[in-house]
């Protein structure tokens, strides 16, 4: 028997230094096979919320507060 895991994630993403916020999907940062696992794989939810907390790291810009709403079944 085998069992099929389900399940979504979204992320709040937040900006401090301006207050403002709005909903994200995974898709906006795996490509390829991570596409397909975010939403049964805890430890691809974790990496993408990390990657979305730090976009402008390079530019000195401040970070993000993610944070991921997750189901599963």
């Amino acid at each position: 028997m085998s069992t099929v895991k389900t399940g979504h994630v979204e992320y709040l993403v937040k900006d401090p230094s301006t207050g403002n916020a709005w909903l994200a999907g995974p898709e906006l940062v795996p490509t390829g096979w991570q596409a397909a696992g975010p939403n049964v794989r805890p430890d691809l939810i974790q990496a993408i919320a990390l990657l979305m907390a730090n976009p402008g790291r390079e530019e000195g810009q401040q970070d993000l507060e993610v944070r991921a709403d997750v189901g599963f079944r």
